[in-house]
């Protein structure tokens, strides 16, 4: 029988757990305190946020203790963190944030905010940050703002999941997830699994659409692969949902592919349950891909999990270098790869009749 207990109460158990054991599962907490799995990574995530522990996949650990700094001075440094508040994977670059500069000793500030101006930077700045962590608008009017803001800032600025405009900011250092690569990577998974029609599937106007078109579409240049149609993400909550997934549908099948890139996780969910609807089995009929691995294991997904926990801590390490050095870098915009997470939806694909009777070995008499 499921134990009801308050919030506070539950936290305080996991933390306990921590502290006892390093480590948890999401699976443990689950049978350990008789809640749901989806209470104890709400609880979890709640924890992270705070600072109180670092998330890990499938659960959490402890979070290190801090440390001071003694080669910045006997006065630690400040950093501003401002990112946005609408996507999960900043929930993770925090906690890894978080968890570097407590270990660090570097005193963090945090602002989430989904419109960055530079009017909000200059209103932060009255803090006097010694440093800044930063996930400027994309493009538009909004990131040239920023850009000026940028170009006057005298303190060292690492851009989070950005890269810098060219020009902006002598010294400004950027770490980043590289997505066209991961997209990349996906396609040359399931074409190694014998795939050869690969579909991709995003969010229309996405802040990061064209990059995973442009990985999905380069890998299938560079295997001689044929390009099929890019298919629009159908959200859960949409009104036209049985409209969209009609035409997905009939794309795919008059496509024949057999495998599809979804970005992302609740996407890629949406996607499988749309084919048990229309008969097609997954893996079976089609192979698919997450982009993501935030939720992922819910459904058991195959996905990219992108390196969002070392993010994090990278930048924290960018700007303590540039803090300790008080000189300005060169050249220090990182790249990271992620990790392609194999799990129930993807496999070979699936022979027709006619290919298996070309393969036939005729019998001798």
């Amino acid at each position: 029988m499921a134990h009801h207990s308050l919030p506070a109460h539950r936290q305080q158990q996991i933390l306990t757990a921590l502290a006892r054991d390093g480590s948890v599962t999401v699976s443990e907490l689950s049978r350990s305190l008789g809640i749901t799995e989806t209470t104890v990574r709400r609880d979890i995530n709640q924890l992270a946020d705070q600072g109180a522990l670092i998330r890990v996949h499938g659960g959490a650990i402890a979070a290190p203790t801090p440390r001071p700094v003694r080669e910045v001075g006997r006065v630690a440094p400040t950093v501003q963190l401002v990112i946005p508040t609408d996507e999960f994977h900043w929930g993770a670059i925090l906690a890894a944030v978080r968890a570097a500069t407590r270990t660090a000793g570097i005193g963090l500030r945090v602002h989430r905010d989904d419109v960055l101006t530079s009017g909000l930077l200059a209103e932060l700045a009255h803090d006097q940050p010694d440093g800044w962590l930063l996930a400027p608008p994309l493009h538009g009017a909004e990131r040239q703002m920023v850009d000026q803001w940028l170009d006057r800032c005298g303190s060292p600025v690492v851009l989070l999941e950005r890269q810098p405009t060219p020009g902006v900011g002598l010294g400004i250092q950027s770490v980043a997830n590289d997505h066209i690569a991961g997209a990349a990577s996906v396609v040359r998974h399931l074409a190694g699994l014998g795939h050869r029609r690969i579909a991709v599937m995003v969010p229309t106007g996405g802040p990061r659409s064209e990059e995973y078109v442009q990985g999905w579409r380069q890998a299938l240049t560079w295997l001689d692969l044929p390009l099929l149609p890019v298919l629009p993400s159908i959200d859960i909550i949409d009104p036209a949902r049985s409209e969209r997934a009609r035409t997905v549908v009939e794309t795919l099948r008059k496509s024949a592919a057999t495998a599809v890139l979804v970005v992302s996780d609740p996407h890629a969910m949406v996607l499988v349950q749309i084919c048990q609807d229309a008969g097609i089995s997954v893996p079976d009929d089609l192979s698919v891909v997450a982009f993501g691995d935030y939720m992922a294991t819910w459904g058991a997904l195959t996905a990219f999990r992108p390196a969002y926990e070392v993010l994090g801590a990278t930048a924290v390490k960018l700007l303590l270098t540039r803090l300790r050095s008080g000189s300005v870098p060169t050249g220090q915009h990182v790249r990271l790869e992620g990790t392609l997470m194999v799990r129930e939806t993807t496999a070979a694909p699936r022979q027709s009749e006619a290919e298996q009777r070309s393969e036939a070995v005729p019998e001798t008499g």
